[in-house]
């Protein structure tokens, strides 16, 4: 399921609603939505680390894209908290 979340959490930074592709899957039935939470908190909280990180010149998409992804997860689960 890990990988579930972080792949659907770098699918939802392209505009696909990644809540709905993770109640699609028979294997988000099994797993308690605090996990998902908690997997999707500490996957946002390692993107934006990177995206923090310098680079040298000519690496810039790379902290450009994790920006990108930790805006995305955090959006996420922004919506599922609420």
């Amino acid at each position: 399921m890990i990988d579930a979340v972080m792949f659907l959490a770098g699918a939802a930074a392209g505009g696909i609603d990644a809540e709905s592709a993770l109640a699609a899957s028979p294997l988000s039935r099994r797993v308690a939505p605090p996990d998902i939470d908690a997997v999707l908190a500490a996957h946002a909280g390692f993107c934006a680390a990177g995206a923090l990180e310098d680079v040298e010149p000519g690496l810039e998409a790379i902290p450009a894209a994790k920006q990108e992804l930790a805006v995305a997860a955090l959006s996420w689960l922004r919506r599922r908290l609420a």
